[in-house]
């Protein structure tokens, strides 16, 4: 009985230890569709585009429940971007929604940071998604997590899933650190 109550005790106390660490968040890539400045505002939020303030709609085109895989790549401006291939679910719903949203904007917004803006010119009929600046290496650390890279094998997925959380946890007791 003794045995059995210190065991218990024991496993309590590591699981604190180990909760105490920082927490990685989940990975959040969302796609939303320019909606109007006379939509329920509980409905959009505003962003300022290039060409003045836009109005998009807070249910997402393309969440990330939707992303099969992506591929990460350097931006022009120094950033990341990357492109998204989302579900066959996920590709038929988004063309019929750049169907019917020709001629709007499409904002991408990378764990809570809205992150690009592209035109909707014609439907994205291959699920085909891509954000061409405004990522950090963060995002794509806390994406790596969630979310296989294209064409990327079992072993290599899981090297790159542990260095990405490595570096998560540094960034985030850096964080930590600054804010106290």
């Amino acid at each position: 009985m003794r045995w059995l109550f210190l065991s218990v005790l024991f496993l309590g106390f590591t699981q604190i230890a180990f909760s105490m660490g920082p927490k990685i968040p989940k990975a959040m890539v969302n796609f939303h569709i320019e909606g109007s400045k006379n939509d329920n505002p509980k409905m959009i939020f505003p962003f300022q585009a290039p060409d003045g303030t836009k109005y998009f709609r807070r249910i997402p085109v393309a969440p990330t429940s939707d992303i099969v895989h992506f591929r990460p790549f350097p931006a022009d401006d120094g950033s990341i971007g990357a492109v998204f291939q989302l579900s066959r679910r996920g590709a038929n719903r988004l063309a019929a929604l750049t169907t019917q949203s020709q001629g709007k904007w499409m904002i991408a917004v990378i764990n809570g940071r809205p992150t690009d803006v592209v035109f909707v010119d014609k439907p994205v009929r291959d699920g085909i998604l891509v954000v061409w600046k405004g990522m950090q290496q963060r995002d794509v650390d806390v994406i790596d997590l969630q979310i296989p890279r294209e064409g990327m094998e079992k072993k290599e997925r899981a090297a790159l899933k542990k260095a990405a959380k490595a570096r998560l946890k540094r960034t985030l007791k850096t964080e930590k650190k600054r804010k106290s």
